[in-house]
């Protein structure tokens, strides 16, 4: 299924039925929250640029949101018009640096999508045009053509070059569709024996050139076709057991066989009625078609180039719900007992099921589970899931099957209170609280511990931050924390002190650690996700676990900027920077009085310090640091200091 932005036709899926199999038992439903037999994991619609897995991106709150200590990823080329994008994996560099950083017990496998070709190399041609060039293409690959191998030569380079440690390679998913022009595979010569030869080839040449970098690297094929077989039949195109790890496939609530009625939200009995006729033959299918059962020469489902006693694992590579539209296929729409027969049917081990996909994304067929995402407005990481979800019924269920919700419990202590001073004003900062639901903060003041006020100076704070101001300079303050959710609230925090106008550093989290950007404004033209915080492991920040990065895989312009109150005066100005070097512009911009002092930021993979010594006569310094790039180009930052 393609995301919403890429180019595709509609999808047009023939109806074909296919073989249920025999009747299989249900296994009981689950009644405790244990892990599943099969590796979770999920396609967010921000998944291609989502580069920060810690927790505040889109992976790890999805990740927070189900309770799980591990999720896969799946991801797709990200752009389809060229063979860096479609098969060098240009747009997924991140993930395996991601993998290593996370380790595989979180970040376990990632299903990298990646085409045999781009989607439209020739621009400007017509659709038959582009189906000759795939089919001329198709060929080349097949006869193992230096210059057409070239590309998967870098995939291999480029899987050891970005760390990956643990990948699947989900190669040509839903070939047998005709929505994208390599895959009309009905009206190209030589297929089915292109196909596979061309598979096989670029199988060899990618684990060829994995097992000359780094044999370390664990890396797999996926054979996914839909699960309609719309143009071809997909067991035709199979490549053999040699050259295939999974046997995966997508499948969606939707019907083909008249079950579901177009813009009706059916019953319970109707979506029973269609799982049994419809949705599970389908799938069953492939469950049978990798059983070793069926792999011998007397069986007419065997699998071409099978091997003897063979099973070979399944990958359900997306499934999902399916919106019901007066103008579409009909559907389930919010459908709670799909998500249960989902949930048994990969559980049961006959299915031989290793791994599976939900598309969390609002797609063709709508198929988002997860409210989440970054609700609030301005906040630099918009989020497609800010709207919530369709299907509330079907997402409680999705919780309590495939996720690991701690039961409700009360907020515990905020621990690690600090405090810092600028002029007039204390920002106090601690570190989040666990709790389910999670917990909201309040923040209390007094002038010793001993003398802290009953009532919050502020309340219902969601970050682990907050910037006291109006004070009185020369004058101590002492704060204390609560942490409060609809269980109750927990006991203070320890104090934390400051005396107002005497700070050691005249700028606000300019090391980061609150984890955010509250004290910063980030100015960041029509590409807001390039600048974020990012959470790194010890020993990769210069300092503490929180640096500031610029970033993106798309060209930017981005201002991070605060201004500050200080004694007039003499200041030095300094900061810790690392950058790729390829910026149009790179700086440290500091200027007082109007008048304005460019320090250049060098290339350097080692962490640096740059500084400036300035006079100060209006009791405001303004400290900015810009950046220009096109796509791929980065800055970090850290420790950044006024004194």
């Amino acid at each position: 299924m393609k995301a919403p932005t890429r180019s595709a036709l509609p999808i047009l899926l023939a109806t074909l039925a296919l073989s249920s199999g025999a009747a299989q038992a249900a296994p009981p439903q689950k009644t405790v929250a244990a892990d599943p037999p099969f590796i979770q994991s999920a396609y967010l619609w921000t998944q291609a640029t989502d580069i920060d897995l810690g927790g505040s991106g889109d992976w790890g709150m999805y990740k927070s949101w189900l309770g799980l200590s591990k999720l896969g990823a799946e991801t797709d080329p990200g752009g389809w018009g060229s063979w860096a994008e479609a098969t060098e994996g240009n747009y997924n560099y991140h993930w395996g640096d991601q993998q290593t950083r996370y380790g595989t017990a979180a970040l376990p496998e990632i299903l990298l999508g990646i085409a045999s070709m781009p989607y439209d190399p020739t621009q400007n041609h017509s659709w038959n045009e582009k189906l000759a060039w795939a089919g001329k293409t198709w060929q080349l690959e097949a006869e193992n053509d230096p210059a057409t191998m070239a590309h998967f030569v870098t995939l291999g380079e480029n899987l050891a070059k970005w760390n990956y440690k643990s990948v699947i390679i989900r190669m040509d998913y839903e070939f047998d569709g005709g929505w994208d022009p390599y895959g009309n595979l009905n009206v190209m010569p030589g297929m089915p024996g292109n196909f596979i030869k061309a598979w096989q080839n670029i199988v060899t040449t990618v684990k060829n050139t994995i097992k000359s970098k780094n044999p370390n690297i664990k890396v797999k094929f996926l054979w996914n076709p839909t699960d309609a077989n719309v143009q071809v039949e997909a067991a035709k195109f199979y490549p053999g057991d040699a050259f295939v790890d999974y046997i995966g496939f997508d499948s969606y609530d939707a019907d083909y066989t008249g079950v579901y009625k177009s813009g009706v939200q059916p019953d319970e009995a109707t979506q029973q009625k269609a799982w049994a006729s419809s949705v599970r033959p389908r799938m069953q299918w492939f469950a049978d078609f990798a059983s070793a059962v069926n792999a011998s020469p007397a069986n007419p489902k065997s699998r071409n180039g099978y091997i003897a006693g063979k099973s070979v694992p399944l990958i359900v590579g997306e499934w999902g719900l399916w919106q019901v539209d007066p103008k579409g296929r009909g559907a389930g729409g919010d459908n709670p007992s799909y998500i249960q027969n989902m949930y048994q049917w990969m559980s049961d081990p006959r299915n031989n099921v290793y791994m599976e996909c939900y598309f969390e994304t609002p797609s063709d067929g709508v198929s988002t589970l997860w409210p989440g995402g970054h609700p609030a407005p301005g906040s630099g990481n918009p989020s497609w899931g800010t709207a919530g979800t369709p299907y509330p019924r079907a997402a409680a269920k999705y919780r309590e099957l495939f996720g690991k919700v701690a039961p409700p419990s009360a907020p515990t202590i905020p621990a690690s209170p600090s405090a810092s001073a600028g002029i007039g004003k204390v920002l106090v900062s601690w570190q989040k609280s666990g709790g389910n639901p999670q917990p909201t903060y309040a923040v209390f003041r007094g002038v010793s511990a001993e003398s802290i006020a009953p009532k919050p100076i502020a309340s219902g704070l969601k970050s682990t931050a907050y910037l006291d101001s109006g004070l009185t300079d020369g004058k101590t303050y002492v704060y204390k924390v609560k942490a409060v959710n609809k269980l109750g609230a927990s006991s203070y925090s320890s104090p934390a002190s400051a005396v107002a106008g005497s700070p050691e550093n005249y700028l606000l989290n300019g090391d980061f650690e609150t984890g955010n950007m509250s004290q910063w404004s980030v100015l960041t033209g029509s590409n807001p996700r390039a600048s974020y915080v990012e959470k790194r492991n010890p020993g990769l920040t210069h300092s503490g676990s929180y640096q500031y990065t610029h970033w993106s895989n798309s060209a930017y312009d981005l201002t991070l900027s605060q201004s500050t109150a200080l004694p007039n005066g003499r200041h030095t100005v300094s900061a810790w920077v690392k950058s790729s070097g390829g910026q149009a512009i790179c700086q440290m911009e500091v200027t007082a009085a109007g008048v304005k002092t460019i320090i250049p930021i060098k290339a350097g993979n080692d962490w640096t310090q740059i500084s400036t010594t300035i006079t100060v006569t209006s009791g405001t310094l303004i400290v900015d640091f810009h950046s220009t790039a096109s796509d791929n180009q980065w800055l970090n930052l850290d420790d950044i200091t006024v004194k």
